[in-house]
Order: C-alpha cells, then sequence, then structure tokens
C-alpha cells in the first residue's frame, strides 16, 4: 500500500524480462465498446518501460487492448476503449511487463490508486 492510497508494485530490475505482475477475469458482454481507465503515478521508469495494461479474450488469448508503456512521474490518470467480438463474455485483464529491445530490465515502482472497466454508453 502506498501511504497516499492505492497498491504500490516495485521493481528491483531482477523480475523476469516477461511477466504478469496482476491479473483479473472479468465478465464482458460480447459487440460492446468498453473503456479501461487507469489512475497510476510511476517513480524511476522510463517511458518506453514496456509496462503496460493488456485485455485478452480468456479463451483465445487473443489481444482487445494493448496499451503503450506506462510512465509518469506525477501521476496521471488515461483511458484506453476497445470492442468486445461476437461471443465473447470473459477477458484477462492483466499489467505486464515485456522488456523492450535493447533497454535494461526496469527499477522503480509504480502506484495504482484506481482501475475502471465499463461499458462506453450510447457507442453502438
Amino acid at each position: 500500500m502506498d501511504a497516499r492510497g492505492g497498491l504500490r508494485l516495485t521493481f528491483s530490475g531482477r523480475q523476469p524480462e516477461n511477466c504478469e505482475f496482476l491479473a483479473q477475469l472479468v465478465p464482458l458482454a460480447e459487440n460492446l465498446h468498453f473503456e479501461l481507465s487507469v489512475a497510476y503515478r510511476t517513480g524511476d521508469i522510463a517511458a518506453a518501460s514496456g509496462l503496460t495494461w493488456r485485455v485478452s479474450d480468456a479463451a483465445s488469448g487473443e489481444a482487445l487492448l494493448a496499451t503503450g508503456s506506462l510512465s509518469s512521474e506525477d501521476g496521471e490518470r488515461r483511458s484506453f476503449r476497445f470492442r468486445t467480438p461476437a461471443a465473447h463474455t470473459l477477458a484477462r485483464l492483466a499489467l505486464l511487463y515485456r522488456r523492450s529491445p535493447g533497454t535494461t530490465r526496469i527499477e522503480g515502482y509504480i502506484t495504482i490508486r484506481e482501475v475502471d472497466l465499463r461499458p462506453v454508453l450510447g457507442t453502438s
């Protein structure tokens, strides 16, 4: 827990080059637009860190959303939209790390203050 609220994950630089830190299965209706909103702050993590959020189909593993690398020393809230395919009912939401080629493994931390996943109303 971070002193200002939120979940804080610290990276030592000794974690695997490809790993998943958090994951949750979430039921989603088919053929709808959704928005993933995340409030976070990082410390000592470069812009092309490889630390991202990913939403994938739980059955096939197909990516529905992959965010860009997360990095914000001042903290920010970012939103990402995606659409679920037909016959899609269960998704996997994950915070993962994939070391970018030519970079060293990340060191530093991320504090996650809020994660919200909801349908976008009025979008067909």
